[in-house]
């Protein structure tokens, strides 16, 4: 007699998908799909990919992420450049120019790897920060007392930012802000300070001070800062 074979061929694994965006002015929270929290600051965006065995997001611009924890399944965020990885913590990632990253720890650790420097993975506790180019290598120092990003309560806290950086930050939260930099080369120019992000031009008229330039508003509203 013949037999009757049934084959049973295993299903594909579940990966559930979401997309956050903020627009400029605006922050954005929302409870991912693991119970994972995130807060994405204003023109910032994420996408999330969640399966049986690992969690990513790919993000661009600005979030702060409080990550349920879930050792089966490790907690990724991809920036164009790097990837910051998490089994429960609280942290912040910023994508600043010329795809550098600061990456902020409130609780727990977390490990960074430049995507084309993986041998340059740094571990990082609660209470520190790093900034990494992804060339040049990391470079980290102690925040004291950090208990939210200052992003959420409408600062800006420059240390020793870069100006192309400083006026990413005012444009996430300023909706329309036209700012420019007259000279590409004062992008380099560094600040340091506590600034309300609510105000964008008294932040820029303070900044031109402090930096010996000129704050010139042209006719269509531009701003724009010059030598």
């Amino acid at each position: 007699c013949a037999a009757l074979a049934v084959l049973m061929w295993p299903s594909a694994p579940v990966v559930v998908e979401q997309r956050l965006e903020g627009v400029a002015g605006q922050s954005l929270q929302a409870a991912l799909e693991d119970g994972s929290l995130i807060q994405l600051n204003g023109d910032s965006r994420v996408r999330t990919a969640f399966g049986p065995e690992r969690r990513d997001v790919w993000l661009s611009g600005e979030g702060f992420f409080s990550v349920a924890k879930d050792a089966k399944r490790p907690f990724s965020v991809l920036t164009a450049t790097h990837r910051i990885t998490a089994l429960g913590t609280r942290f912040n990632v910023d994508e600043r120019s010329g795809g550098a990253v600061e990456v902020t720890v409130l609780e727990g650790r977390v490990e960074v790897v430049p995507l084309n420097h993986p041998e340059r993975r740094q571990v990082l506790n609660a209470g520190r920060r790093l900034l990494s180019d992804g060339a040049a290598g990391p470079i980290q120092r102690l925040d004291a007392d950090v208990t939210t990003p200052d992003w959420t309560e409408g600062w800006i806290d420059a240390d020793n930012m870069s100006l192309a950086d400083l006026l990413i930050e005012l444009k996430r939260r300023s909706p329309g802000l036209k700012a420019e930099l007259a000279d590409p080369a004062l992008s380099r120019r560094r600040i340091s300070g506590r600034f309300a992000a609510s105000e964008p031009q008294d932040v820029l008229t303070t900044i031109a001070d402090m930096q010996g330039l000129t704050l010139r508003r042209e006719a269509s509203g531009r701003l724009l800062i010059e030598r």
